[in-house]
């Protein structure tokens, strides 16, 4: 399991006004928490194609009123070994916050393809349907 501090997009999520990083182990371990409900908060790097990198993209872009009909086009995330697109994902374990960050791997780097999106309440839950 990544660290939410190193992760591309891990000062935007430590910077989120309802997230806190708890250290621990000699200051270590970093462990994100969702302070409205305490929760612990995971994060997961998924590796994708072309296709679903399209889907991903589209989904991230759409305005909030659109977003349960981009979720089901995007359907369930699976990574593939190798895959020139990288998802980002911070989601707390009880599904009320999610963020998320879509990079494409180029010039031996990734680079991001959108900004962080950050989703609470019955969108975050409606993203954690995808993972």
């Amino acid at each position: 399991m990544a660290n939410i501090t190193n992760l591309e997009m891990g000062k935007a999520v430590s910077g989120h006004i309802h997230v806190a990083i708890k250290k621990s182990f000699f200051g270590l371990k970093q462990t994100g928490i969702y302070t409205p409900t305490m929760s612990p908060i995971d994060v997961k790097i998924f590796d994708f194609n072309q296709d679903l990198g399209k889907r991903i993209e589209k989904m991230l872009n759409c305005p909030d009123d659109k977003l349960e009909e981009a979720v089901k086009e995007v359907g369930k995330i699976n990574s593939v070994t190798i895959g020139n697109l990288q998802l980002e994902v911070c989601l707390s374990q009880d599904h009320q916050f999610a963020a998320l960050q879509l990079f494409r791997y180029a010039e031996l780097m990734y680079h991001p393809v959108t900004p962080p999106r950050f989703y609470e309440g019955e969108k975050a839950v409606l993203i954690s349907s995808l993972f």
